[in-house]
């Protein structure tokens, strides 16, 4: 099923499916008959009934040359010149001695611009540029530090542990930006960074009816709240968000927020918990698994255990087979005729019962065990008393 790739919503609707289209930005031909034969994609847009963003279903990047042509963005303007004047100023006190990193920097001009700032009042930021396209050529010759490749959280943030993080007028070309955005809060957890996102709103085009606005190459059209959604979802805390230039730009700043993850828990030592077991086999001839389906069966064969007395209380399995093992599944009953001093529970969250059953029926028992952690360890009196439900007060 599709979803919303800005807030994960599966409420989408259609919305403008204009059919199939050519590259808007990314191509440019040098001849009227490659402009006429042109390769057109397909253009199919759903609204997200929760958040109110507009993506491509039919998006496939796989198809975009980003490596092989530039996005051909007119940066000349006056009033765009000005927006990222105010962008830059916006940052650069934010910068000193800083470590600021442009993800998608295309020709370097913000930072060029923070650079010039900079230099202008005696800060020293390290700007620096990953741009995987031809514009990377642009930025090595503006003096930025540039990197020709895409950014890769795994990989990057530890490596230059930055301050800042800028990601302008990309997250729109993005076929799965919430993987992205995620993978970013994920991995910048222990440096926690500034990120500053800017992207294309769609709200005044909507009002104003701009079909114009929609390019096979931007997947995503942002509303506010869908900017937020995507951020918020993610791992991400909003600082800050605002509209500018001329409401048609949303600029979004926050810090990861390691509350959205949780602790890596500790893997399982399980080749050593299973030289434990073999030694509690070799050691207890008089010896019954309780359990032999469900996690009972994905306990006795992820141990490699084969050959074993396995019981159970449940009438229902009792003469049947541990799928897997093979092994006879008998009625815990049997331990009236063929009792064993130890009892190892395969289930560990039924412990308490089984105990429970164990003490009242079968006295023959002497110790009962249980896998705890990477551990065997007796169950006693106190675990059953500690992990007995108590009475719920209404």
């Amino acid at each position: 099923m599709t979803k919303c790739i800005a807030c994960g919503s599966h409420l989408l609707r259609p919305f403008y499916d204009p059919g199939p289209q050519p590259l808007a930005a990314l191509n440019l031909p040098r001849t009227k008959e490659d402009a006429e034969l042109a390769l057109r994609y397909p253009m199919n847009f759903y609204v997200c009934l929760k958040c109110g963003h507009i993506f491509n279903v039919d998006f496939d990047v796989a198809k975009i040359p980003y490596e092989e042509d530039s996005n051909l963005m007119y940066n000349s303007g006056s009033g765009w010149n000005d927006h990222l004047d105010n962008v830059a100023r916006s940052l650069i006190y934010r910068a000193h001695k800083k470590t600021v990193i442009d993800i998608g920097a295309g020709d370097g001009l913000l930072l060029y611009k923070m650079n010039v700032l900079a230099n202008a009042n005696g800060l020293e930021p390290r700007c620096i540029a990953f741009e995987p396209g031809v514009e990377a050529d642009t930025c090595k010759e503006l003096g930025i530090e540039t990197y020709t490749d895409y950014f890769i959280p795994e990989r990057d943030v530890s490596r230059f542990k930055p301050d800042i993080l800028l990601c302008r007028h990309v997250i729109e070309h993005m076929e799965n930006p919430r993987e992205f955005v995620t993978d970013l809060a994920y991995w910048s957890q222990d440096y926690c960074p500034l990120f500053v996102a800017e992207v294309p709103c769609i709200e005044k085009a909507l009002k104003q009816g701009r079909v114009s606005d929609f390019l096979y190459e931007h997947v995503s059209n942002f509303t506010v709240r869908s900017f937020l959604a995507l951020f918020e979802t993610c791992g991400w805390v909003t600082h800050d968000f605002y509209l500018t230039y001329n409401q048609e730009v949303v600029i979004w700043l926050g810090r990861p927020d390691p509350r959205s993850f949780i602790v890596q828990p500790n893997g399982f030592d399980w080749v050593a918990t299973v030289d434990i077991i073999n030694y509690v086999i070799a050691t207890r001839p008089s010896l019954a698994f309780w359990g032999g389906t469900g996690k009972g069966a994905a306990f006795l064969n992820a141990c490699g255990l084969k050959g074993v007395r396995v019981i159970d209380s449940d009438s229902r399995k009792a003469g049947r087979y541990v799928p897997g093992t093979g092994d006879l599944i008998e009625h815990s009953s049997s331990l009236l005729t063929q009792p064993v001093d130890c009892v190892f529970i395969t289930t560990r969250w039924r412990a308490a019962d089984i105990y429970a059953e164990i003490k009242r029926d079968y006295p023959c028992v002497k110790e009962v065990l249980v896998v705890e952690g990477n551990y065997i360890r007796e169950y006693a009196e106190d675990d059953y008393v500690a992990e007995t439900p108590k009475e719920i007060i209404s």
